[in-house]
Order: C-alpha cells, then structure tokens, then sequence
C-alpha cells in the first residue's frame, strides 16, 4: 500500500471513519476505514496494516473477540491498536482485553499524536511535535543578512525552509513567521540538516530544516494553535458530532 504505514479505522459511526481518515491521511497514512465490526477481523488480516484504531461503542463482544483473535495470530499479534471510545471507564476493560491504548472521544489531536508515537515508536519520519503543511514565505535572518525563504511545513517545534543555498548545519538563525490572523512570531532556530534535491530514491525540496531553540511559551501556544488550525481547523468547522477537538488548555 505504498511507503507510508498503514491504518486501520474500524468504527460504527460514519462520521468518525470520515474525518479521522482524513487526519490519519494528513498524518502521512495509508488509511483504511470499516463500519462492519463484525467483518473487521478478516480485514486486518488481508491488509496487514502498522496500525489498528478499533471504536468500542458498540459490540463489545465483538471487539472483544476481534482483540483475541489478533492476539494468537501468529501475523497479527504484533500490531498495536488503539481503542476509541466516549467513557474514559471503558479504559480498564479495552487493556484487560489486550489494546496497546485507549483514546476518549472527542479524540484530541495531541493525545492521537502521542498514542501513535507510543504505538509506532520506531516509524521512519515520526517526530515529536506535529506537523502541518505551511506553505508561507517566511523572512530568516542569518549573519546579518535578511533572506525571505518559502517555508513547506511547520510544527511548534519546528520549521522547513525551501532554499537552492543551505545554511550550514548548526548555524543560529532567526526566522519571523507570519500567523494566520496577520501577527507575526519570531523565534530564533538552529539549522538541523540540509537536504539536496534527491533524498534516497524520493524527490525532496532542496532546503533546510530548522530546528527551534528560543522561544518564550506565548510564542509555542500560538505556534501550537496554529499547526491545529492548519492540520484541522477547516474539520473542526465541518463536522456534525463530537469527533475530535483542538489541544484543550
């Protein structure tokens, strides 16, 4: 199913398969979804996915079965799932049943970020903070010259700016970032790697990622509340139920 990993969403509400598809594809996923519980398990088995996000609203006996039944498969019994359910009570029981975790609904995009981190801790590109599509000219100061550089993403960690002349790695620059509501947050970064244009057998935009080093914590929550923004701000908007939400606090 290509080079990206693959998940897995088996769920009974249609709304849910629907936009956590669509995160899960945004989060570079091959993604899968399935409102037949009761079909699930022979599913798994002919994907063969890295990941298994299993809703447990209904059919308990169902999910039950179906976590039992990967646990003794000999192909199966590896792969983690995340249980979803709308009762953080329901915890205790998914465990017992052999879940590597548990997610509330409405699932908060941090609390998937780590769930995934924790499930898939050795997953090729996996990063601590998350990231999103940024597509914005950005201005980035380093040693006394001022470069406008077109960035391609942006996390609250983190940022890649597309540029023919790399920095060289370690350098200290100071990147302004312009935010959607028209502010604009600087912070001071530190070159982590530059990248030529072929990266093994892929195309990569010839850039630099910048990793950030200084930064007061106002700076981090707006960067924070703009990657929710970018990654699913335009879902938050759209969806009917209680589906997932930004970060809260």
């Amino acid at each position: 199913m290509g080079n990206r990993p693959t998940v897995v969403i088996a769920d009974f509400n249609k709304e849910f398969l629907v936009y956590m598809s669509t995160l899960f594809s945004r989060m570079n996923f091959e993604v899968v979804p399935v409102d037949d519980l009761d079909g699930s398990y022979d599913l798994f088995r002919i994907v063969q996915p890295n990941l298994i996000m299993l809703g447990c609203e209904e059919g308990q006996c169902v999910v039950r079965e179906t976590l039992d039944a990967l646990s003794h498969d000999n192909l199966m019994s590896k792969v983690p799932v995340i249980m979803v359910g709308s009762d953080v009570s329901m915890a205790e029981k998914c465990f017992d049943a052999g879940c590597s975790d548990f997610l509330v609904k409405p699932v908060e995009l941090t609390h998937l970020h780590t769930s995934v981190q924790k499930c898939l801790p050795h997953r090729d590109g996996m990063r601590k903070h998350i990231r999103a599509p940024f597509n914005r000219n950005v201005t980035c100061t380093f040693a006394g010259l001022e470069i406008n550089s077109f960035a391609i993403t942006l996390s609250e960690g983190g940022i890649y700016l597309r540029t023919n002349k790399p920095f060289p790695v370690g350098s200290k620059v100071e990147i302004s970032i312009p935010l959607e509501s028209g502010e604009i947050v600087k912070v001071i970064g530190e070159v982590a790697s530059s990248m030529g244009l072929l990266k093994g057998q892929f195309l990569v935009p010839p850039g630099i990622a910048v990793r950030f080093v200084e930064m007061n914590a106002q700076v981090v929550a707006k960067l924070k509340a703009e990657v929710t923004n970018l990654l699913i701000g335009d879902m938050v908007d759209e969806q009917e139920g209680a589906v997932f939400r930004p970060d809260e606090g």
